[in-house]
């Protein structure tokens, strides 16, 4: 074939060649713009004058003038944020001949524009891929296996629990080792050229299993390198990814500011409900339709210790927000933000304060409206995301059953906080605890390993071939094994529908639990429009997802 399906698929998920220009060209501008703040902020900008400046040049001096301005730590860390930015453009440019050619390849062999990429299915692009290129014998499994090879090893690793754990003193069972977005990054950069090869497959097996001890050796030596870069830069790395944070999530936090309660998956849950051979664009459509009914669920759990200090938090901050719009309408609002209290700070400063207290406050009101109970809520939110979050009781009613999602489904202020806390705790993951499990993942990777001819050596999980090997391994590896075959035969067959015009266009996916405990007719009514609008709209596009926000 004329382009690998990994390719072709790239491009399918990044939407076409203006998208993937675009969304390159805006990492490159944001990582330019963090390069240039700290030469800005700590050089450039003179907060001695600030109070008494008539004119923007007498606060602000040349950038030349301000980085000789700046100290060590400043410059040191605009020089290494601009080579980051650099290798984003190398990046880029060495990836546009490619999309350039398989966008000619889609638009004229395929004879599907970069428009209607947003509203075919995957299968659709498989069905005419392999009309187009007879000599191409595939099925589509064989394609996702191909596509999702790294990804398939990282599900299986991440997922078995005994590989990627500890043992924390004041626990009593073994947990998993805190994994950020960062640390999967650099997970996977890890095992690439030692575990595994460019294209996802093993290098350990076949005739490289007689060097599997020096392979773990070699990959023992790599973690504990990477733990030591980290930890040479984490200064820098904390720097920026400080100012990212605060750069992307300032605007929607003034206005907003309940924003930093709001719910969303955690990067380590998002890995663990993914399926074997799940495409990214199906995680982000099973991801979206979860949120409304995890924050139903969550919200029928409201804290009897929290709720009446909140409620309290609210109104006091709302009356003072009240007074202060009054006494703006009756006086000259400029010289009443100008007013100075609690020493130098003015009264815009504490209505700034009282505005975010008021914000966080009312996002964490639970709704009156409470259209589902309990069981229909998590019934649903089973439904998409696939994994059992009920106690040993099987209840949706026990505050067991809510702190297991809530491992999963955290407020956005716990999502930041991690990630920032993430930047000290990787160098000693790296560098001390993954160089004593190097054995452990070159031996699984080998145990868990099967060669396909027109492949490759991929994931045995990923085989859906019904191998007693695999069959054998621990009970939730069988069971998270079961589901995924389940869900790709419901999604195969639920896409072919879609592509046959001539059949219905809603089939019904009897392998995924479906809602059998409804108690009250108008929950049943509002469960039916609110899943009959999810199943309708249009397809996920991975990346406008909103919930990927660290870098």
């Amino acid at each position: 074939m004329q382009h690998s399906w990994t390719y072709l698929y790239e491009y399918y998920f990044a939407g076409g060649l203006l998208c993937f220009i675009l969304d390159s060209l805006a990492s490159i501008i944001i990582a330019a713009v963090i390069s240039f703040m700290p030469i800005l902020l700590f050089g450039c900008l003179q907060y001695a004058p600030i109070k008494s400046v008539t004119q923007i040049n007498e606060l602000i001096v040349p950038v030349s003038e301000g980085f000789l301005r700046a100290n060590i730590f400043i410059k040191t860390c605009s020089i290494i944020f601009s080579v980051y930015t650099l290798f984003l453009v190398f990046q880029f440019l060495s990836n546009l001949p490619k999309f350039i050619r398989i966008h000619f390849y889609y638009k004229k062999k395929l004879g599907i524009p970069d428009r209607e990429l947003t509203a075919i299915i995957w299968n659709e692009v498989v069905e005419s891929v392999l009309i187009h290129e007879p000599s191409e014998s595939r099925t589509m499994l064989s394609v996702a296996q191909e596509i999702l090879r790294n990804e398939n090893y990282l599900i299986a690793l991440i997922s078995d629990p005994s590989i990627l754990t500890w043992k924390v003193p004041f626990l009593k069972k073994r947990t998993r080792i805190p994994m950020s977005r960062f640390f999967f990054y650099t997970f996977h950069l890890a095992l690439s050229g030692i575990v595994l090869d460019s294209h996802g497959g093993s290098i350990v097996n076949g005739v490289n299993t007689i060097h599997n001890r020096k392979t773990a050796q070699r990959l023992k030596t790599r973690f504990r390198l990477f733990g030591l870069f980290m930890f040479i830069l984490t200064p820098f790395i904390f720097a920026f990814q400080l100012l990212y944070l605060i750069f992307h999530y300032a605007q929607a936090i003034k206005n907003s500011p309940g924003t930093l309660s709001m719910r969303r998956w955690t990067p380590l849950s998002k890995w663990l409900i993914r399926e074997y051979n799940e495409l990214p664009h199906l995680l982000a459509e099973r991801i979206r339709k979860s949120y409304l009914f995890a924050n139903f669920y969550m919200d029928l759990f409201p804290s009897p210790l929290v709720q009446p200090l909140v409620r309290v938090g609210s109104f006091l901050s709302g009356a003072l927000l009240a007074i202060f719009f009054i006494f703006g309408l009756l006086t000259d609002s400029g010289f009443l933000l100008t007013i100075p209290i609690l020493g130098n700070k003015s009264l815009a400063w504490l209505m700034s304060i009282i505005a975010t207290i008021y914000g966080v406050c009312r996002m964490m009101i639970p709704n009156e409206e409470r259209p589902f109970d309990p069981d229909e809520s998590l019934e649903q939110v089973e439904k998409n995301i696939h994994y059992d979050f009920r106690d040993e009781n099987n209840s949706a009613r026990s505050w067991a059953t809510y702190d297991k999602l809530s491992e999963f489904f955290q407020p956005l202020f716990l999502h930041l906080l991690f990630e920032i806390l993430s930047v000290a705790f990787n160098p000693f993951l790296f560098g001390v605890i993954l160089p004593e499990k190097a054995q452990s993942i070159v031996d699984f990777i080998e145990r868990n390993s099967i060669n396909v001819p027109e492949i490759g050596w991929i994931c045995a999980f990923s085989g859906f071939d019904g191998n007693e090997k695999i069959q054998g391994q621990n009970p939730e590896q069988n069971m998270k094994l079961k589901r995924s075959m389940a869900f790709f035969n419901s999604t195969i067959g639920r896409q072919a529908s879609l592509i046959d015009f001539n059949s219905s266009l809603i089939v019904a996916d009897e392998s995924l639990p479906m809602l059998t405990r409804s108690s009250f007719s108008n929950s049943n009514e509002l469960l039916n429009e609110l899943n009959a609008s999810i199943d309708s709209s249009p397809p996920c596009n991975p990346n406008c997802e909103n919930d990927s926000f660290i870098v």
